[in-house]
């Protein structure tokens, strides 16, 4: 994937944040687009070295990083409080943890 920002890319800014849609870029500078929480259209300038481009492949680690923060966070909490846990391998690096209620 060319590193090039192009008008109708998907981008975030470098340290992440909202996905915005290139609209115009002129002299290094990338117009964007996007719709904030509550469904209202926003616009800004920013300079191109401030963005990257979200790629398919990007999204997808993203997504990963995500689902291991969370299963960590919930395995801590199902150990804490005396469930069983059992933990399932997806491959790919995801494990799925899954709480069975202690029957007493």
């Amino acid at each position: 994937m060319s590193d090039e920002i192009k008008i109708g890319d998907a981008v975030t800014l470098q340290h992440g944040g909202q996905q915005m849609t290139v609209e115009d870029v002129a002299s290094g500078i990338c117009s964007c687009v996007w719709h904030d929480g509550q469904g209202l259209y926003q616009s800004c300038e920013f300079l191109a070295e401030c963005l990257r481009k979200i790629s398919t492949d990007n999204r997808v680690a993203d997504l990963v990083e995500e689902l291991r923060d969370l299963s960590s966070a919930q395995y801590g909490y199902m150990a804490a409080n005396n469930q069983s846990v059992e933990k399932l391998n997806m491959g790919g690096g995801i494990t799925i943890s899954i709480a069975r209620p202690t029957i007493a």
